[in-house]
């Protein structure tokens, strides 16, 4: 199950985890060292890369974009070279694809159209009732599919306002067009779609909106939740459900929640928090909210979740969430500004000087001065009372099922009795040819409760698939005492 940070580690389950950092839970148990980067660009942007944009496009090729320093670029993805497309103020643009062009806002400064050769401002229709000005201003846009139009938000002169088009037609907002939650919800923090259900989250819950025609079957309603995201970046839409990171945990908001009555409390069946008594902890530490960067990642099914915790208003961990088998790690050593997924499956990462590639063959990490790092793998388990929990044991042997990566790996493994590391043992590899190598060693410690923990710093992978203690109760030195 890995990760568990919330609860007592006296009283975490056996399958949980202490310590889980750089590591995943593999899907038929055990635990393996997580992926480690590759960069795109060989030399240094000498600029933060703030954000990273993937264009499909219509003939079926592939752009990526990227926000790097105060120009949005269009990025070669054989070497990572540049093609300046636009000078923006922000750091990050809001934008959409519709009819083979990418629309984008520089917030506050214009409203761009990228026909794939060349920028410009777009020229709004020319109906009177047409007013493009607050739309100039927004941070969040999206194409709704089902009705046709683009929603719009963020305006800061109207914080809790949803703009929408006409159908089809990015450059018609006619002034009236906006719609405000009925209650006091607060400002718009993200935009996103679940099924066929327009998603619009406040700091105090979530409204949709549902149909074609304003006026005639188009639906505006609250969810029945008080949850909303805790950013614009905090939306990540999974296979199974549309994953938000909350102020107050980690949800899974399932579609089974459209169409239920505000009334009614909404259970784990419709919305779920998944860092509930696990990781909550984690995201209390938080440092900068606003700086929060989610993916879904469909190839290994991992919700990621960029996040700072030292204040210094850059992110320098993340949280990864498995959602095929609900294990939490902690990935440390990476400093991501921006996620971006592809549709052929690759997992980019925007970082200081650097665009990388998440890459399963890949054993390290890239700083951003462009030197490579090592992945530290560390795991320790809970404290494992063997038993009854009052009594002493003896353990005599610990045996340990691992990979064997060949004569260049070494796993320090350490042995913790009633909460003090005692010793420390070397797991090697060897050049047998054997897949899979069982490690058995001896020992002679007594006490209530044993750990193990398990770390590697090496270029190289690292798979565990098992262990176990065996053990006999220990001579207490007292007399035995009857009851009645």
């Amino acid at each position: 199950m890995g990760l568990n940070t919330d609860l007592t580690k006296f009283t975490l389950s056996p399958k949980e985890l202490v310590t889980a950092d750089n590591l995943e839970v593999m899907n038929r148990g055990g635990v393996k060292k997580r992926w480690g980067v590759t960069p795109l660009n060989s030399s240094s942007y000498s600029a933060t890369v703030h954000q990273i944009i993937e264009w499909r496009r219509e003939d079926g090729t592939l752009d990526i974009l990227a926000l790097i320093g105060s120009d949005l670029y269009k990025v070669s993805q054989s070497d990572g070279s540049l093609t300046q497309l636009q000078a923006v103020n922000a750091d990050r643009i809001p934008y959409y694809f519709l009819n083979g062009n990418l629309y984008f806002i520089d917030p506050g400064t214009e409203y761009y159209v990228y026909n794939g050769s060349s920028v410009s401002a777009v020229t709004p229709n020319g109906d009177s009732s047409n007013d493009l000005s607050p739309i100039k201003k927004c941070t969040m846009a999206y194409y709704h599919t089902k009705s046709h139009r683009i929603f719009f938000a963020g305006n800061p002169e109207a914080k809790s306002a949803i703009y929408y088009s006409e159908p089809d037609d990015p450059t018609y907002v006619k002034g009236t067009s906006v719609l405000y939650p009925t209650r006091a919800e607060g400002n718009v923090l993200g935009i996103q779609v679940l099924m066929d259900a327009f998603v619009v989250g406040y700091n105090h819950g979530m409204w949709i909106w549902r149909g074609v025609t304003p006026g005639t079957d188009a639906v505006w309603e609250k969810l029945p939740t008080n949850h909303g995201p805790i950013n614009p970046e905090a939306f990540a839409l999974t296979t199974a459900a549309l994953g938000m990171v909350s102020n107050e945990g980690i949800f899974a908001v399932l579609p089974s929640i459209i169409g239920v009555n505000m009334e009614n409390q909404a259970g784990d069946q419709y919305i779920k928090n998944i860092a509930k008594d696990r990781v909550s902890n984690l995201m209390k530490d938080c440092t900068d909210p606003d700086k929060i960067r989610t993916v879904y990642h469909n190839k290994s099914s991992r919700f990621l979740i960029a996040y700072c915790d030292d204040g210094t208003g850059k992110n320098n961990k993340v949280l990864s969430f498995d959602f095929d088998t609900k294990g939490f790690s902690l990935y440390k050593g990476l400093s991501i500004n921006d996620f971006c997924q592809t549709t052929d499956g690759k997992l980019y990462a925007a970082m200081d000087n650097y665009i990388v590639e998440f890459d399963e063959d890949s054993v390290e990490d890239l700083d951003s001065d462009g030197t490579t790092t090592v992945i530290d793998f560390k795991m320790k388990t809970p404290p494992y009372s063997l038993g009854n929990p009052f009594l002493r044991k003896k353990v005599h042997k610990i045996i340990v099922a691992y990979k064997n990566f060949g004569v260049i790996i070494d796993i320090k493994m350490s042995l913790y009795v009633d909460g003090e590391k005692v010793d420390e043992f070397t797991l090697s590899g060897d050049d047998s040819g054997t897949e899979i190598i069982t490690h058995r060693q001896k020992t002679y410690y007594a006490g209530q409760k044993f750990s193990l923990e398990f770390e590697n710093n090496q270029y190289t992978p690292v798979e565990i698939y098992g262990f176990g203690l065996l053990y006999t109760p220990a001579d207490t030195g007292g007399e035995k005492v009857n009851v009645r």
